[in-house]
C-alpha cells in the first residue's frame, strides 16, 4: 500500500501561483510557491517517498525531496484537517527547513549523497 493512500491531498491557494483544483491562487507573501510544473503524478509520487518527521508512517507531517535542473527541492506536508473516514488531508509545500533526523533518513535510503547531507544539514536546520 502506498503511503499517498493514507492521506487526501488538497492544494493550498496560498502555495500556488496559478488556479489549482483548490481554486485560484491567495495572495500571501509569507508563504513559500510551489512550482508550476509538479504533475498530480509526481505530487503523488512525492508523497510516497516521503520520510516522516518521526519516523512514523501515519504521521502527516512529512518532508519530500524533488530533484529538477541541477537544484533539490525540499517538500513538507502539514495536516489540515481528518475526514469521517479517518483519512489525514495534507497540504504540501516548499520548506527551506528540513529536521536533521529526516536529513539523516535521506541520506540513509540514497535520496542524498554525503556531500549534499553535509551541505543541507548546516543550511537546513
Amino acid at each position: 500500500m502506498a503511503i499517498s493512500d493514507d492521506f487526501v491531498y488538497v492544494p493550498n491557494p496560498a502555495h500556488k501561483w496559478g488556479t489549482t483544483e483548490a481554486g485560484p491562487p491567495v495572495w500571501s507573501p509569507d508563504k513559500e510557491k510551489c512550482p508550476d510544473d509538479i504533475t498530480i503524478a509526481e505530487r503523488g509520487q512525492l508523497l510516497d517517498r516521503s520520510i516522516a518527521k518521526d519516523g512514523a508512517e501515519d504521521n502527516p507531517s512529512r518532508y519530500a525531496i524533488r530533484r529538477s535542473e541541477n537544484q533539490i527541492e525540499f517538500y513538507e506536508t502539514k495536516l489540515t484537517g481528518t475526514h469521517p473516514n479517518g483519512l489525514m488531508e495534507i497540504h504540501g509545500h516548499p520548506t527551506r527547513r528540513v529536521p536533521p533526523a529526516v536529513l539523516r533518513s535521506m541520506r540513509q535510503e540514497g535520496l542524498l549523497t554525503d556531500a549534499d547531507y553535509n551541505k543541507f544539514r548546516k543550511r537546513m536546520t
